[in-house]
């Protein structure tokens, strides 16, 4: 019978990447930004107003934050203990691989840094993201340097972060010359190996979850290579295929 799938958003932009399921307070309680709970209440919470369904944010630095063939452990254990609640209470998964202006190395979050050291881009990380505009003529090479190549360049960098509080600037990054070279990686040869293999990893690590019911293969942000896209979902369907045939 028809089944209507209707729920929120679950996404942590940072470490530790996936909400805790401790805690005695509902994140509807608390500030957005500072929340890093899901757990019993808010369950419970989502059951009250008829929702059935969250997108839970698998994202791939979080997930995988080296280029060894194996997820996190800490990671893995977050997201086993949500995907068990969520079948304790009847809420459905979409695991949604989750971007913010490509990756760390671009500002927002996504790829690894492992991902952009190994790209086109590896040269560039640490130098001004061309084009932007109206940011702070203070946020000169220097500053773009500090911290350059570090895991979370993104959250400790100044003009990251200058650049991703402000809503005006912050739909700029994901066009940036810096950007689409990391996609154009991501949607090809090597790069799209790297990501379909962490399809594989994460569809293995949920196979036995009967909550976990999709993979959202790609968030944002927009690029015009569409044939090398689809060539990289078939790729990510291939490998989810791999573990298990009736996916």
């Amino acid at each position: 019978r028809p089944l209507r799938l209707r729920g929120p958003n679950v996404v942590v932009k940072g470490p530790p990447w996936l909400p805790s399921t401790n805690g005695s307070t509902r994140c509807v309680d608390t500030p957005r930004e500072t929340c890093t709970t899901f757990n019993e209440h808010d369950a419970r919470h989502l059951v009250s107003r008829g929702w059935n369904l969250i997108r839970l944010g698998v994202t791939w630095a979080g997930a995988q934050p080296t280029s060894e063939a194996a997820l996190d452990p800490a990671w893995l254990a977050r997201l086993h203990a949500i995907l068990d609640l969520c079948h304790a209470h009847s809420i459905h998964v979409i695991l949604d691989i989750h971007q913010d202006a490509v990756g760390t190395a671009v500002c927002g979050e996504g790829v690894p840094m492992w991902f952009s050291q190994a790209s086109p881009v590896a040269h560039m990380i640490g130098a001004p993201l061309v084009p932007l505009s109206g940011g702070d003529s203070s946020c000169n090479a220097s500053m773009w340097r500090l911290h350059a190549g570090e895991p979370d360049y993104n959250l400790r960098n100044p003009c990251c972060l200058m650049y991703s509080s402000s809503s005006p600037a912050w739909h700029q990054l994901g066009f940036t010359l810096q950007a689409q070279l990391t996609l154009h990686h991501l949607f090809a040869g090597a790069g799209r190996a790297a990501y379909a293999r962490y399809v594989g990893l994460l569809a293995a690590a949920v196979v036995d979850r009967p909550a976990a019911i999709g993979i959202e293969l790609f968030n944002e942000p927009m690029t015009i290579e569409r044939e090398a896209m689809f060539a990289t979902w078939r790729a990510c369907y291939d490998a989810a295929r791999e573990v298990h045939g009736s996916i």
